[in-house]
């Protein structure tokens, strides 16, 4: 029996991913669970295993492929299957990837305010909503997750009901970030700019033999709000 195995749904606002790398070859002998492929999106790399035990008689991805929920990755012949092998102990991945996607963590409570203590969240989005005149139909994870890319959440357009905003919507608003700044547009609204014209990079050329390597969408989300912190902290 052939049995179709494809890309389960990740998690939340997550529908599609790049493959960074194939772990099994056509013909070996897999068992439930082993991995299949490392996947990565805006949010994690982790590895998507095999829900049957056989022997793989297709692939039907490689490396750099983007694929979508519900793609299929790979068959998997239940009735050539052997005496399947233990399934082969995952790598431990760098600290900057997760083995799997997380469940959204529960909102935090509190936040730092210095030395003078700490107050809660709802105070503090009270606190900016009366700074800038209407409240921002935005829960508690989405802001979060704002902050963490280093965007105004003001700043981004909602497409829910009455104008809420989705970690859709600031997903969409990090990607027009970056889609500028490869076109070398003028910075998008909610990142300041520095004030300065970028310093153009040297010929890398007369230092010796280089390789040019695409940024993975993890980095390039992380190299924004890092750059939105630099131009928008005070330091």
């Amino acid at each position: 029996m052939i049995v179709e195995i494809k890309l389960p749904e990740i998690s939340e606002n997550v529908d599609s991913g790049d493959v960074v790398k194939v772990l099994v070859s056509q013909g070996e002998n897999v068992a439930v669970e082993q991995p299949l492929i490392e996947l990565e999106t805006e949010k994690a790399v982790f590895e998507v295993p095999s829900t049957a035990a056989g022997v793989v008689s297709e692939i039907r991805v490689k490396a750099g492929d983007t694929i979508k929920v519900g793609d299929v990755i790979a068959r998997i012949d239940t009735e050539a299957a052997t005496d399947a092998p233990a399934p082969k102990p995952a790598a431990p991945a760098p600290e900057s990837k997760a083995k799997s996607p997380a469940p959204p963590a529960a909102p935090v409570e509190e936040v730092a305010t210095g030395e003078d203590g700490t107050e809660t969240l709802r105070e503090a989005v009270v606190a900016v909503a009366q700074e800038q005149g209407a409240p921002v139909p935005a829960s508690p994870t989405v802001r979060r997750l704002a902050r963490e890319l280093g965007i105004e959440i003001h700043r981004v357009g909602g497409t829910g009901p009455g104008g809420r905003i989705s970690s859709d919507d600031v997903h969409a608003y990090a990607r027009s970030i970056i889609a500028g700044a490869r076109a070398g547009a003028a910075p998008a609204a909610g990142v300041a700019p520095s004030g300065a014209a970028p310093r153009a990079l040297p010929d890398f050329a007369r230092f010796g033999a280089f390789e040019r390597t695409p940024m993975s969408k993890v980095r390039q989300i992380t190299a924004q709000s890092m750059a939105g912190a630099w131009n928008t902290v005070p330091h």
